[in-house]
């Protein structure tokens, strides 16, 4: 047995896409490793089954569309001279096997095949209104040049988006043409099309100088070219045809706000009637570093629709029948990633506590064994507890070659969000703090995700009720567990709690603040989703309330920090951005307490999940360091 080192992530496999093809009897996904000694993540198509191999071997390929004559299409942009960004070419990859073969091109950028028809498909691309307007206008292109006019202008991992819409476009291969379906200022999102092939639908979000939050659900006549809006004031995370009408997935976000739990719906005239008397948490959000991409976690056959959502800690299949009735068909303690289905048969990827992400068949077990090592997991003690009439769980990882008549350092690990939630789940970043000697524990305080929108909604209570639980959980940690030397770290929401345990307690004896949120006014007009996300978590009406964002603000109580903290923050983090850390560390190092910043350039929010190899590694390694000099 081996134990976790700072670069083991490089020995799991991750998985994406995972598709049970609809033509043929075959199951793909997309596998993906970090690749250390180049500093990438190679990305090939899996063949899942009888005869399992890797499909293709170009650690480029990161998606696949299933052609009616059985064969995969695939995008091959990577082969094309870097400043041609105007054209996606597609290449057709035999379902028997063999070399891809080049199909067609078409002249938009970044092109995904929706769907095909019989002389044609339906595709997205990404439109870029500036290039229009440099057409008509002496104004030129310069890389060294960002011109803004619109909110949001940037957002996390896409970079700059000012001006920049999904479109719908139809190719026509046989004559190399195509038919743009959708204005220029829309974004398209969660298209679907209908059984006989006739119609569109999707969801809208259009806008020219500030993006709204709410959408709208279109249907398009692909035969006439005529759209109609069937339905306005919802947020929408999913529109699907099933049963010969239109489901959506959708909240209006009138009582909790914009972390509301969404429900299903039926449209019928204009109007949506919910489905589910039941409360679910639709989508998995349980956090690990020991995934890449995703794949759907909404699937469709002719009799059902398939969810993935959240009991607690534990993800759960759920299946809708015809009549709207639910089941729950599968319940696990575990993290269900993806799901698939075909006929009456279900796939999907789970990460266990003890197993990075592997495709399992249900009522048939596990499919593959990408990654099956000889790891040292860690022993682990959960735990319910109470806290202001609220049951809540906790989780406690012990140190590696545990002797209970020794004493050992803590480490209080903190998840984003709030809205996510920790679970039992493969996760690499504790399984490393255990093999260095230290105990980690974890809990899911009011405002995570899975409980319910009572639970979730901590509007104007951050610092609070959130604060009061972690505490709790502190406390009862350190009487159960010799515990001697107290260390915390946390990311996005972790972070923010961070900066606020630094600024309201001194019982930690040092801090790693990641990714973090220091001052709700400068966030809410900095962050790619500031102008509406910092209003609504700190419940103002407009970003102009000054009084109220920074009352929850951990600056504005900077000077009480004494403990010794790490700032560890991105160039490109849109959502969370680095002037955030730079103001706390500044006001830190302006009351002389000891702290140090690290800044990665060129990475974004996502660092610790899917930022460059070589800078996972350097990120772990300074949050050990520094917990080895402040904790031995």
């Amino acid at each position: 047995m081996k134990y976790f080192n700072y670069d083991s992530f490089k020995d799991f496999t991750f998985i994406s896409q995972l598709k049970s093809l609809k033509h043929s009897d075959n199951i793909f996904c997309v596998t993906t490793k970090a690749n250390l000694e180049d500093n990438k993540y190679d990305s090939n198509i899996f063949k899942i089954g009888k005869n399992s191999r890797k499909f293709t071997s170009s650690d480029k390929d990161t998606s696949f569309f299933e052609l009616e004559d059985k064969d995969l299409l695939i995008t091959r942009n990577f082969e094309k001279d870097s400043e041609n960004k105007e054209k996606t070419s597609f290449y057709r990859l035999p379902i028997d096997g063999g070399e891809a073969q080049f199909e067609f091109e078409v002249g938009l950028n970044s092109c995904k095949i929706l769907f095909e028809l019989e002389d044609s498909f339906i595709m997205s691309y990404e439109f870029n209104r500036h290039d229009e307007i440099y057409k008509i206008t002496e104004e030129k292109k310069n890389k060294d040049v960002e011109v803004f006019t619109e909110l949001p202008f940037f957002a996390n991992e896409e970079g700059f988006c000012d001006k920049k819409r999904t479109r719908l476009v139809r190719y026509f291969p046989a004559i190399n043409k195509y038919d743009i379906l959708t204005d220029e200022f829309s974004n398209i999102f969660y298209v679907d099309m209908s059984t006989d092939k006739s119609k569109l639908l999707f969801v809208k979000n259009s806008y020219e100088n500030v993006m709204g939050l709410y959408d709208e659900l279109v249907e398009y006549d692909l035969k006439s070219g005529n759209s109609n809006v069937i339905l306005k004031n919802y947020m929408i995370s999913s529109a699907k045809y099933f049963n010969d009408e239109i489901i959506i997935l959708a909240t209006d976000s009138k009582l909790h706000g914009l972390n509301q739990d969404s429900d299903l719906f039926v449209v019928r005239d204009g109007k949506a009637i919910k489905l589910n008397s039941e409360n679910y948490c639709f989508f998995n959000s349980i956090g690990t570093d020991l995934k890449y991409s995703s794949g759907s976690q909404i699937e469709k056959t002719d009799d059902y629709m398939y969810f993935v959502v959240l009991n607690g800690y534990g993800s759960s299949i759920l299946r809708m029948d015809r009549s709207y009735n639910f089941d729950k068909i599968l319940d696990t303690n575990y993290s269900i990633n993806m799901i698939s289905a075909k006929n009456d048969d279900l796939y999907y990827v789970m990460i266990t506590d003890d197993c990075g992400q592997e495709v399992y068949k249900l009522n048939s077990g596990k499919m593959t064994d990408f990654n099956s090592h000889d790891f040292c997991i860690s022993k682990k003690d959960k735990f319910n507890y109470t806290n202001d009439g609220n049951e809540l769980t906790g989780w406690v990882i012990y140190p590696k070659d545990y002797d209970p008549n020794k004493k050992y350092p803590g480490i209080l690990s903190v998840h984003g969000g709030p809205k996510t939630v920790y679970g039992d789940v493969l996760f690499h970043e504790n399984e490393l703090f255990s093999s260095l000697g230290y105990f980690v524990f974890y809990t899911n305080p009011r405002g995570s995700d899975g409980y319910g929108n009572e639970f979730m909604d901590i509007r104007g209570k951050y610092g609070d009720v959130d604060y009061s639980d972690l505490m709790k959980f502190t406390d009862i940690v350190m009487e159960k567990y010799p515990i001697e030397k107290l260390g915390y770290t946390g990311g996005s929401y972790g972070g923010f709690m961070a900066n606020w345990m630094m600024t309201h307690t001194d019982r930690f004896d040092c801090i790693v603040s990641q990714r973090s949120i220091s001052n709700w006014i400068s966030f809410s007009l900095i962050s790619d989703i500031g102008y509406y996300f910092g209003t609504d978590q700190n419940h103002t009406d407009t970003v102009f309330d000054y009084d109220k964002l920074w009352e929850k603000s951990p600056l504005k109580y900077a000077n009480n920090a004494h403990t010794p903290c790490l700032f560890i923050h991105s160039t490109e983090d849109y959502r969370c951005p680095i002037s955030e850390g730079i103001q706390m560390f500044q006001a830190l190092k302006l009351n002389n307490t000891e702290s140090r910043f690290v800044m990665f350039r060129g990475e974004n929010h996502e660092l610790s999940r899917s930022g460059k190899p070589k800078n996972r590694v350097r990120r772990l390694k300074e949050i050990c360091d520094w917990f080895e000099i402040h904790l031995r």
